[in-house]
């Protein structure tokens, strides 16, 4: 069973290359907006690619460490594949010979551990394999495929950035954009959900100014953490009360801060606020009552009014029903039905921005990176995106998730087409 041609099929060459890529990128990550070694590491190995035909490659800076690379070969569709390159403040325990010991300074100033926890090593090794094998086999494909290396998709932040920046006035635009993201499932396991598959995020920081006083003389205070756990209470109402009970709504308070001793009522709260949802209508109902909250609470209190800023705003990402039936048709082919899955996440992602700012179909799947032993019951549960000890297996995940990638690149490109 097969669908792609054998010349598409990794040699043992092309796969320890892949792994070696994976475990490089592992061990040096870098935060949000400050992927500089890795996407110089990028472009030097695309630039020392091989090409074969009269395929033309370019690569296009686009942020200050945002990048595409165009690879042209004749004429025919133009395809979008996306790999993001940032790793988060997380210390890692995996134990791994190749375990990140890198560290850098987060936009409070601290310095932090850095660990690629979320993936973005697999995502980035799996591109540049794709980009090697369709550089070398331009035989079989006419078109062009435009890889995007975005930075900074752990804030939500990176491809609204490229987008701004003028990604598609400086690159082709595609008429359909692919991307994966690796998750605690089997390797070889592949989810694709026609519609919305992920949902949207937005985030807020909120600062409740208050009037500070003396422990003990709050008449003569405005307590700002009361206010601000006033705030915390109402907003769960949101998703109670006032968002369809069919409709997906999360309201969540990751940050409360306040104070630095225990008989001084400080003058000023911070909270950060993150949501998430499947539709506009849902969204617009938690952010107006988040809004309305916060306010109503400050100036029942006899507060000075409060600041809200957006800080985060991650569309949902809709896959085309019609593309997903398409592909899920052809990964069936290569890598049997019994490997497909069809389901609903809980994460965001900023991928959305790129088909959708381009005037272009998007199909986002999820890819199991998970060994049988990272998955036994008896170790507890397995290890979740954003752990510290979160890891894919390089030898036996990053094959078949390249061989979907390709399979992607390759229904749009080839030469029958």
């Amino acid at each position: 069973m097969q669908y792609l041609p054998e010349e598409f099929h990794l040699t043992a060459s092309a796969r320890a290359a892949m792994i070696a890529d994976f475990q490089y990128f592992h061990a040096n990550p870098e935060l949000s907006f400050q992927e500089v070694e890795t996407s110089r590491a990028l472009r030097e190995r695309l630039e020392a690619m091989e090409l074969s035909g009269a395929l033309t490659r370019e690569i296009i800076p686009v942020t200050d460490t945002g990048f595409a690379c165009v690879l042209r070969n004749g004429s025919g569709p133009v395809v979008g594949y996306r790999a993001d390159m940032d790793g988060l403040p997380v210390a890692e325990r995996t134990g791994l010979s190749y375990a990140s010991r890198a560290t850098g300074i987060d936009a409070s100033g601290k310095n932090v551990p850095v660990m690629h926890a979320c993936g973005h090593d697999s995502h980035m090794s799996l591109a540049l394999a794709l980009a090697r094998a369709f550089a070398a086999n331009t035989q079989l494909w006419h078109g062009t495929i435009v890889f995007v290396f975005q930075p900074s998709e752990e804030n939500g932040l990176g491809a609204r950035a490229m987008v701004e920046a003028g990604l598609w006035e400086k690159a082709p635009r595609p008429q359909i954009m692919y991307g994966g993201h690796v998750v605690p499932r089997p390797a070889g396991w592949v989810n694709l959900y026609p519609g919305g598959v992920l949902p949207g995020s937005d985030g807020f920081e909120v600062i409740v100014h208050g009037v500070g006083g003396h422990g003990s003389q709050p008449h003569r205070a405005v307590d700002p953490i009361v206010i601000g756990s006033a705030i915390v209470t109402r907003l769960q109402t949101i998703r109670s009360r006032m968002t369809d009970p069919d409709r997906n709504a999360v309201v969540s308070v990751g940050v409360f801060q306040a104070g630095s001793q225990d008989n001084i009522i400080p003058d000023t709260a911070r909270l950060c606020i993150n949501t998430r949802f499947r539709d506009e209508e849902t969204r617009a109902i938690i952010n107006t009552g988040i809004e309305r909250i916060v306010r109503a609470e400050a100036l029942a209190a006899g507060a000075p009014e409060p600041l809200i800023r957006q800080i985060r705003q991650v569309d949902a990402t809709v896959n085309d029903d019609a593309a997903v039936a398409a592909l899920r048709d052809v990964i069936a082919a290569e890598l049997g039905e019994e490997n497909l899955a069809g389901e609903t996440f809980g994460f965001s992602e900023d991928f959305a921005v790129l088909g959708q700012s381009a005037g272009a179909r998007s199909v986002f799947w999820l890819f199991g990176g998970f060994s049988p032993a990272q998955l036994n019951p008896a170790q507890g549960e397995p290890a979740s995106n954003h752990s510290p000890d979160f890891y894919a297996d390089p030898e036996l995940s990053l094959e078949p998730a390249y061989r979907v990638g390709a399979c992607a690149l390759y229904s749009q490109l080839r030469v029958d087409s």
